[in-house]
């Protein structure tokens, strides 16, 4: 009879075997966001899917709904005016559905798909001409960029484009860094329209990944880093086994009551 149970126990553990087995290749992609269905090869330094390659510099243009901090650097001449008071980097300056953004003094201005740069150019220039101010240093900044970093991240959540030209590397940096648990072959920046996003897989073992210009943000893009398979694996294994445990358990506490009570 003892021996019955005990082959009872090891039909136990080897059925759980069979069962993990079989769904751990499925259960390696169970966890993970954002898949793609194309499978694509480790030697692309970076892949775009639903779109192509840019090629020109990103720089955000502004557009409806954006806010604007506008701020003047040289406060020397403030006999004449000045819009530094003005500046709230908490609210901004909202650009309306028209494009028109409108400022201390010179009222409403169209800033409308222009760069910060072109921007602070052009009120640069208005404040002159209007005899408001001498020799003016306008800085404009755009403080609703944002981005979403989501994954094997030490911080995720979202995040702030603060500066020209933040990368894919500023991001992650700002985050924390990667976990151990990191896949760093197809890390995922979702860009665009999220009805049919351009999604760019970047393979960050690759040191040619740095010459793209899609590593770029984007205002709304989502970055996902998913954990490697071994790790999936893992969770699957502790899954398992607290599965299988108890039933284990109970076998052998009723071969061990069997064998005392003979």
């Amino acid at each position: 009879m003892t021996l019955f149970i005990n082959k009872q126990a090891a039909n136990w553990i080897l059925l759980s075997l069979i069962i993990f087995f079989a769904s751990s290749c499925s259960y390696k992609n169970k966890n993970i966001l954002f898949k793609t269905p194309q499978k694509i090869s480790s030697v692309e330094a970076v892949h775009v899917i639903n779109g192509t390659e840019s090629k020109d510099l990103y720089y955000h243009r502004i557009t409806k709904g954006d806010r604007l901090a506008v701020r003047l650097i040289n406060n020397y001449n403030a006999e004449k005016s000045s819009i530094s008071d003005s500046y709230s980097a908490e609210t901004g300056y909202l650009v309306d559905y028209e494009g028109n953004v409108t400022l201390p003094m010179i009222g409403s201005v169209n800033l409308e798909n222009l760069t910060r740069l072109e921007a602070s150019r052009k009120l640069e220039k208005l404040y002159v001409e209007r005899d408001l101010l001498v020799n003016p240093i306008i800085e404009v900044n755009i403080i609703n960029l944002r981005v979403v970093v989501l994954g094997e991240v030490n911080q995720q959540g979202k995040y702030l484009i603060d500066r020209e030209k933040t990368t894919l590397v500023d991001l992650l940096a700002d985050a924390g860094g990667l976990t151990v648990r990191a896949k760093l072959k197809t890390i995922k920046i979702i860009r665009g329209d999220l009805a049919k996003p351009k999604i760019i897989l970047v393979d960050l073992r690759n040191v040619e990944s740095l010459k793209s210009k899609e590593l770029i943000l984007q205002n709304n893009d989502i970055v996902y880093v998913e954990p490697t398979g071994i790790y999936l694996l893992g969770d699957k294994t502790q899954s398992v086994s607290s599965l299988v445990q108890p039933f284990i358990l109970i076998v052998s506490t009723i071969s061990i009551i069997y064998t005392l009570t003979r």
